[in-house]
Parts: C-alpha cells; sequence; structure tokens
C-alpha cells in the first residue's frame, strides 16, 4: 500500500513546468540573433508574396506548435501520480518527472518526448511487517509508528509502502520479491530472524539494503542491518555493571535454546574479563511446567536445608543459653546461607518471566541478598507488580527516549508504543534523514547507513556497522514497584564509552 495517491491533475504542474522552459528557451535563441540576420529576414518577407497559411508570426507559431507537442506528450507520459502533503514538517516540494531541459549552444533542439529518459523522483522504502496472522497486532502497531515518522519528517519524493510478511519465512520471502518488483530503494523488515533469513538472500541478490528488526547477529551481513538491541551487549553492559558494584559471584538460569545459550557465553567472557566468576548455569525448557523443581535444585535448596536442620540438631545437643538464642533465630528459616552466587540472571521476559520468578524466593534465593538480573526483556514498567524483581536490574535503552512518540501514539491510539513499533519509528525516520539530505541519488549507501557518529532516535542513540550488527548507548535500569528507573545513563556519543 503506497502512502501517496492517485490525482487527475497530476500531469498539470509538470506540462505548465515544461512548457514554460521551452518557452524560455525560444525566447533567449531569439535574443542571440544577429541584428543583420534579422534585417535580411524582414526584407525577404517583404518582398515575398505571402500564402492564407503564411504570416509573418509563421515562425513563431511553428515554435509555439513544437511547444504544444512536446508538452502534450509529456503530459501523456506522466505518472498521474502525486505525493499525498505530509504535517510536521517544511521544505515538501514536487519534483517533476521530466529531465530539466538544457539549452544548446546554438539551434535550439528539443528531444522528442518518446526519447527523454525520465529521471527517477520518487525514493521507495518498502516495510515488510506481520500485518495479517498470529503476530497481526504486533504489525498493526509497527504499522503505526511508520505512519508517524513518514508524516512526521518525510520529504515530498518519499514513498511508503507496506507488504504483509504474515510472520511465517515463505511469506516474508514473497513479500521481499514483491518489494524488488515493485522497486524498493531501501526494505525494512522483516521482524523475525526466520523471516530475515528467509528474505536475506532475495534482498542481497537485488542489491537492495535492508533495516531488519531483528537482535540475531547471525542474520546480520553486509547490507542486511539489524536493528534489535543485541543481547550481548546488553550482557556486556550490565555485568560490567555489577563489577563496578563489588559483586564478584554471578549465577544464569535461561532458556535452552540458541537465545540462552548466547547469554551464557557472552557472560562468560565479560565475567571473565571484569573479574567475576559465574558460578552455577542451568537450562530450562521454555513453558516447562515442571520448571519449579529446577529451580530448587539450582537454588540449592536442599542442601542448604539439610544443613539448616544439622544446625538446629548441634545447637540442641550444647544445651546452653547462647545456643538456645541461635534455635530462636534460626527458627523463621528455611535453609541456611545463601546459594553459590551474589546475582542471578534471568534473561527471560513476559508471561514467562511472571510465572518462574515467584519461585525463586519460595526456595530461598532471598531478592533481599540476591541480587536479581535481567535483559530488555525486562523494559516493561509493570514488572515492579512482582515482589521478587523490586530492585532487580538490566540493560536496555532508556525508555525517556520513546517519551515524545509514546505522547504521539497514546493520542492517536490510546496506548503507548511497544518496543518494536519505536524501532520502526527509527527505521523510517533513518530513512527519511538520509533520503532528504543526499542530493546525489545513493540515498541508502553504506556510508551513509553505517555514519560512525551514528543517530539518536526513539529508541535512544544506535550506530550501524558494516557487518550489519548495531551498537547502542544502553542505560542500567531498575525495577521499582511503580515503575523503571534509570541508575546509570546511557552514553550521549559515542565518543564515550559506551559498555
Amino acid at each position: 500500500i503506497c502512502l501517496h495517491k492517485a490525482s487527475k491533475d497530476a500531469g498539470k504542474g509538470e506540462l505548465g513546468e515544461y512548457v514554460s522552459k521551452a518557452e524560455e528557451l525560444f525566447g533567449k535563441e531569439t535574443e542571440r540573433e544577429d541584428e543583420n540576420k534579422k534585417m535580411e529576414r524582414a526584407k525577404a518577407a517583404a518582398t515575398r508574396s505571402k500564402s492564407p497559411e503564411e504570416g509573418s508570426d509563421g515562425g513563431d507559431r511553428a515554435g509555439d506548435r513544437a511547444v504544444g507537442d512536446a508538452a502534450a506528450a509529456a503530459a501523456a507520459s506522466s505518472t498521474g501520480t502525486v505525493q499525498q502533503p505530509r504535517g510536521g514538517a517544511a521544505g515538501f516540494q514536487s519534483a517533476a518527472p521530466l529531465r530539466t531541459l538544457a539549452p544548446a549552444a546554438s539551434n535550439v533542439e528539443i528531444t522528442p518526448p518518446s526519447q527523454l529518459k525520465p529521471k527517477k523522483t520518487k525514493v521507495v522504502v518498502a516495510l515488510l511487517l506481520p500485518l495479517t496472522g498470529k503476530s497481526a497486532q504486533l504489525g498493526t502497531a509497527m504499522r503505526r509508528a511508520g505512519d508517524i515518522a513518514f508524516f512526521d519528517l518525510a520529504g515530498a519524493d518519499l514513498v511508503l509502502q507496506y507488504h504483509d510478511t504474515k510472520g511465517e519465512p515463505a511469506a516474508a520471502a514473497e513479500a521481499a520479491k514483491a518489494a524488488i518488483d515493485d522497486g524498493a530503494d531501501l526494505v525494512i523488515g522483516p521482524v523475525f530472524a526466520q523471516s530475515v533469513q528467509a528474505a536475506a538472500g532475495i534482498l542481497s541478490a537485488a542489491n537492495v539494503p535492508t533495516l531488519a528488526f531483528s537482535n540475531a547477529a547471525a542474520v546480520a551481513k553486509d547490507g542486511i542491518f539489524i536493528l534489535g538491541a543485541q543481547p550481548d551487549q546488553q550482557i556486556d553492559r550490565l555485568i560490567r555493571h555489577v563489577a563496578a558494584k563489588g559483586l564478584r559471584t554471578i549465577g544464569i538460569f535461561a532458556p535452552d535454546n540458541s537465545y540462552g545459550q548466547l547469554i551464557v557465553t557472552a557472560a562468560e567472557n565479560t565475567a571473565a574479563a571484569s573479574g567475576l566468576q559465574i558460578t552455577k548455569v542451568a537450562f530450562f525448557q521454555p513453558g516447562d511446567p515442571d520448571a519449579a523443581d529446577l529451580i530448587r535444585r539450582f537454588a540449592d535448596y536442599d542442601v542448604r536445608r539439610s544443613a539448616l536442620t544439622a544446625e538446629r540438631q548441634a545447637l540442641t545437643a550444647q544445651n546452653d543459653r547462647i545456643s538456645t538464642l541461635s534455635l530462636q533465630r534460626l527458627a523463621a528459616l528455611d535453609s541456611l546461607g545463601d546459594p553459590p552466587y551474589e546475582a542471578l540472571l534471568l534473561p527471560i521476559g513476559g508471561n514467562e518471566l511472571r510465572r518462574l520468578a515467584p519461585h525463586f524466593p519460595f526456595f530461598d534465593v532471598d531478592p533481599s541478598r540476591i541480587r536479581y538480573l535481567g535483559t530488555a526483556l525486562w523494559s516493561d514498567p509493570t514488572l515492579g507488580n512482582e515482589p521478587a524483581l523490586v530492585g532487580g536490574w538490566f540493560a536496555a535503552p532508556n525508555p525517556a527516549s520513546q517519551a515524545d512518540l509514546n505522547a504521539k501514539f497514546t493520542a492517536a491510539f490510546g496506548t503507548p508504543a511497544p518496543v518494536l513499533a519505536a524501532l520502526t519509528f527509527d527505521a523510517v525516520a533513518l530513512a527519511a534523514l538520509l533520503q532528504t539530505r543526499d542530493q546525489n541519488g545513493s540515498y541508502f549507501d553504506r556510508d551513509g547507513l553505517t555514519q560512525p557518529s551514528g543517530y539518536t532516535g526513539a529508541t535512544g542513540l544506535f550506530r550501524l556497522l558494516p557487518n550489519g550488527q548495531n551498537q547502542r548507548g544502553l542505560a542500567i535500569m531498575q525495577v521499582g514497584p511503580n515503575g523503571l528507573t534509570v541508575i546509570d545513563p546511557e552514553p550521549q556519543s559515542f565518543d564515550q564509552a559506551v559498555n
């Protein structure tokens, strides 16, 4: 669906411009004629007997006919479409699809309209989103954010198209083909890693640069850029903060999939570089109803409970005043000592996090003694409704960067924009910026997309790297009972240390 409309009058402005330029050229050439030639032509005209078809203005009529023929052909070749005017930005101008005429050195020659090569004046950006299927709600929110960026920021020559991926790899490949057939200069999307993989070969073969919403480094390559905050960067930022706060041991309870494996590897690498230890790791099957048993073992609950029982027995056997006081202190405990880590990393989010989190304090992983850690999946201001997570830390783009977008989104649609919608806004805004500032037609070349200083948008500071990955300025957030708080702000430029 193109965000521009057809108009019956679309050719009129272009026609007028074409006629004006042609008349201007004829006028200039007439002024250049030598005065003697004018006199000779006047004398010849005076001595020549006039026919009914001929007159002193015959040359001008011929010129009028030539201009009229060219203009009519120009009107016939018009695309018949104009860009829909947009509010929120100034300086929008319509560009005529015909090449500007250049005056010849001597006699005026007008290239027949059939031989004119129209200059491409529309820059096409295609969004590949799941507009139907199980992810249609997300796709709709992303489309709305794209529309906001388009109408606020795009120049007059930018055309935005939407293609439905249905949230499925095969449909994403078809959408990529359709985008190429429709002349896409830049593709934004797809959303999911498998869909990106399905479309990447098609887009690369057509040499169409792509901004995909995935955060999976495996799908990134030259020309296929990923926009999502990469998990390894989040973990690196977070563990360095943990080390700076004096904690030295971390346990990880991660999903048994490629994402969980990536998190553990990244944590081990950063921990080794920061003087920390990963002292315990467990993987769980997402959705496993028996995950509580695994958490019990991960918390060393039975070992610590046995230790408590043994301590009570020893104190009872001593049968003195100090032992009696100690027994009183142990009475409220279910286990003795802490698990073998000072911080607990839970790289999960949404309903899975809310389902599993309460099990940890139940098995004496006490949030008042153990620092809970997360990833950008924790970017939910309602997360503090789960008491176990209050006080937890995670690394993510600062939500304050999204405030302006959220205000517009809420005013229009009643709810704040989800994180992926903010990424859509930034992607379309980047396309608009590159298109309006580039006067050479190479709008989305590698140099422009990978500008070293990066860009700042609704998702904060970011830059695209030549290998297709990205780098982001991440803040350290803390979960509170009433929302999220920044406890270590993000860098404002890449001149500062990002991690």
